[in-house]
């Protein structure tokens, strides 16, 4: 539904998803990343061949940070983690500057996924 072109639709959906995952446990978020993986790279692909199609692209994000900040007891990151990283943060310097719509998301879950990784140990 977060894919589709009616937003309110799609925007009530990423409500209930959201709501939701706030009160489930980590193992959700683990088995929705591979997905909002498949959809990253697909909007990556679509913007890249111009075809215009990140409108959810916001939405995806704004799931990706529900998911990094619901409470996971998760404290390491594996491979999942860095491709969501390394396909949000090559979206993002796609995006032009004026918009906001998406690069306020993708800056938000960059600053999660900072913020919320443990400390290195040297």
């Amino acid at each position: 539904m977060v894919c589709t072109r009616e937003d309110p639709l799609a925007e009530r959906a990423v409500e209930v998803l959201g709501s939701f995952l706030r009160g489930c446990k980590a193992g959700l978020c683990t088995l929705l990343r591979p997905t909002l993986l498949q959809l990253l790279q697909r909007l990556g692909l679509e913007s890249s061949q111009g075809t215009g199609a990140v409108g959810s692209l916001p939405l995806v994000l704004r799931l990706l940070c529900l998911m990094q900040t619901s409470g996971s007891t998760e404290n390491e990151m594996d491979g999942i983690h860095f491709r969501l990283l390394y396909h949000v943060s090559k979206l993002a310097g796609k995006l032009q500057a004026s918009n906001t719509e998406c690069l306020l998301p993708a800056f938000s879950y960059l600053y999660c996924c900072l913020h919320l990784s443990p400390p290195s140990l040297h």
